[in-house]
Parts: structure tokens; C-alpha cells; sequence
């Protein structure tokens, strides 16, 4: 079983999830889950998932970004 991931304090407030929250006019909160759908395949407990879906190089800096922030 995958150990759920601990989203890093402050990723909500990056500058780049910020951007893409813009991008697909969502809110950085649905910006982080649909990252753990996709990186983890995690199901959220705050609500349902926004129906969009982030693009490969969007997911890596996302993952850069939560490497950076343990």
C-alpha cells in the first residue's frame, strides 16, 4: 500500500500552483488533488476531484516542487 503524501506547508500558496489553478479556473486546493490522483492515485477526503487533468511537464514541476518543500 502507498503511504499517502503529506502536502509540504505552503505549496498551496507557490506561485506556480497558483498559475495553474488560474490556468484551468480552479482553486489551488483542486489544483493539489487532481496532483494526488495523478501522481498517487490517492482519492481526496475533502471532496470531490475538479474535472480536469494537468499535463506531464505541469506534473513533474509539481513533483520538483514537493521534493523541494520536505
Amino acid at each position: 500500500m502507498i503511504e499517502p503524501m503529506n502536502v509540504p506547508e505552503g505549496l498551496y500558496d507557490d506561485d506556480v500552483v497558483c498559475f495553474l489553478a488560474e490556468r484551468y479556473n480552479v482553486s489551488t486546493c483542486d489544483v493539489i488533488r487532481r496532483f494526488l490522483v495523478q501522481e498517487r492515485g490517492e482519492a481526496s477526503s475533502d471532496g470531490p476531484v475538479a474535472e480536469f487533468s494537468l499535463e506531464d511537464n505541469e506534473m513533474e514541476i509539481l513533483r520538483g516542487l514537493t521534493r523541494m518543500r520536505r
